[in-house]
């Protein structure tokens, strides 16, 4: 046998190794996680129909808890402003998704653009098969395909939902688009200490390229809205004197910060990107968390 020959069987030996071991430790660090999260996430699955693309443990028996569609959409922000943008079942934001704290949920998830996408389960304590962000590994939804999405959800509090695929240099795709809504995991107790909730849901629309003082390129907006709706043209939130509201507000923005005003009333902040703030601060103006927070308000 020649030198060569010797080297590429070596080589070769040394490489089944290794892909040996990378096998193993995946697998023994998902077996791990399994047995370590037992009690925490006793179910979860992933599955897709529509095309050749495996199955990844099936979710539950029976229909979804909800069924989300991906698809192109004509939006009113203003009377005469219309886009024309990615959404949700057809609505900006997409449906308030709403479940409890420990109870297994099932959602359906289709595609119906022509190109893959992706819906990621923002700030919630699940395996990658079920997240939905396709850099650390969860499967995309082929063109034309549905997937169906097993979990428990924990931590409870408010947390959202959105698209993680990349928009590179399209301003269209990704998060400047309209796929995005709210996720509130109710907790397993819940005083109630409020009368009314309101979710409020910012975003930015009509991004374009603009130069910056150094020289490189940055992103604007022409419009934004609250709830799919330019300031001035939603519908107003009704209150009674005395009452006290819980806000859920969450910033979908893709690169702007926000803040909330509104004057002669004071806020106090309970929770920011969905974890109970160690200290509840009394605002007199209330800025959005970067990602998500919930609010009290009284007069």
């Amino acid at each position: 046998m020649s030198t060569t020959e010797i080297n590429r069987r070596k080589a070769d030996s040394e490489s089944g190794r290794r892909e040996g071991r990378r096998e193993f430790l995946r697998s023994a660090s998902l077996t791990a996680f399994g047995l370590a999260s037992k009690n925490l996430l006793p179910t979860f699955g992933w599955e897709q129909s529509g095309t050749s693309a495996p199955v990844i443990q099936a979710g539950a028996g029976g229909g979804p808890d909800y069924r989300i569609e991906i698809a192109e959409v004509e939006w009113e922000l203003a009377p005469r402003k219309k886009i024309r943008t990615t959404a949700y079942n057809g609505q900006i934001p997409g449906p308030l998704i709403r479940l409890t704290e420990g109870k297994p949920a099932t959602i359906e998830v289709v595609n119906k653009l022509d190109r893959e996408e992706i819906v990621h389960w923002h700030g919630q304590w699940i395996p990658v098969e079920a997240d939905g962000a396709m850099e650390e590994g969860s499967p995309m939804i082929a063109p034309g395909a549905q997937s169906r999405i097993s979990f428990t959800p924990r931590p409870s509090g408010l947390h959202w939902y959105h698209t993680h695929a990349m928009a590179n240099r399209d301003l269209k795709r990704g998060l400047y688009s309209g796929q995005f809504g709210a996720l509130y995991v109710e907790p397993r107790t819940n005083p109630g200490l409020y009368d009314q909730e309101q979710f409020l849901i910012l975003h930015d629309w009509e991004p374009y390229y603009s130069a910056s003082n150094d020289g490189s390129l940055m992103v604007d907006y022409v419009s934004a809205s609250i709830n799919g709706r330019m300031l001035g043209h939603g519908d107003p939130i009704q209150v009674r004197e005395g009452q006290r509201v819980l806000f859920h507000i969450v910033n979908a923005s893709a690169t702007e910060t926000h803040w909330l005003a509104l004057p002669g009333h004071q806020f106090q902040v309970l929770l920011s990107t969905g974890a109970r703030c160690p200290r509840r601060q009394k605002l007199r103006l209330c800025g959005s968390a970067r990602r998500s927070g919930s609010a009290p308000w009284s007069r």
